[in-house]
């Protein structure tokens, strides 16, 4: 979504056409550090094709991301769906793209659980062991609203323990390996992974 103010910025005698990028650090399954790198890489890329210079920024916090677009600080930011929601309540902030992955408009999420742990049903969950993305806010949200219908409680008070990984595919992989009892993970993770080791989908 974009700024208060023109992507534009006066440089002496000429104006210079400098778009400002911002990033929350809601990349779930990504390296923050490489995520960076990355970002700024496109920047560059998409401004040299259409003529203009850009700066791309990532921010820990909503915020921080808030701050700079009060002050004018940001011309476009990239967000999770309900961090956007929140900025929409008091900012002046207009929706300008959504990521389409796929073909899909969106990802799915599943909620895993061992073969051995005879978990077929969000109901047999009570007293299990989890393993969450630490990041992913969105995933938290999915399985808090499954676990309300079911036990009108919600992830802390349902787990008998809840431990947490920087990324979505750790998640699988301490279930495969028997760390944890329940993961939550992205769709598209999940076949990548079972099409890297046939043996998960065996297990889990």
């Amino acid at each position: 979504f974009p700024g208060e103010q023109s992507a534009f910025s006066e440089n002496s005698s000429q104006q210079e056409k400098v778009v400002r990028y911002a990033f929350t650090s809601f990349f779930a399954d990504a390296d923050l550090s490489f995520a960076q790198g990355a970002l700024d890489l496109w920047g560059k890329k998409i401004g040299q094709r259409a003529g203009f210079d850009s700066k791309c920024f990532m921010f820990d916090t909503i915020d921080i991301l808030s701050e700079k677009i009060r002050n004018n600080e940001i011309d476009i930011a990239s967000t999770s769906s309900v961090d956007y929601i929140r900025l929409k309540k008091t900012l002046d902030i207009e929706l300008l793209y959504t990521r389409i992955k796929n073909g899909k408009l969106k990802d799915s999420y599943y909620v895993l659980g061992r073969k051995d742990a005879n978990i077929s049903t969000i109901s047999q969950l009570k007293g299990k062991r989890i393993i969450l993305n630490k990041s992913d806010i969105l995933g938290k949200y999915y399985l808090n609203t499954l676990l309300l219908k079911e036990f009108q409680k919600e992830i802390p008070d349902i787990f008998s323990s809840i431990d947490y990984q920087e990324k979505s595919s750790q998640n699988l992989y301490s279930l495969f390996f028997g760390k944890a009892d329940v993961c939550v993970v992205f769709k598209n993770t999940f076949d990548l992974l079972c099409d890297l080791n046939p043996q998960i989908k065996e297990s889990v």
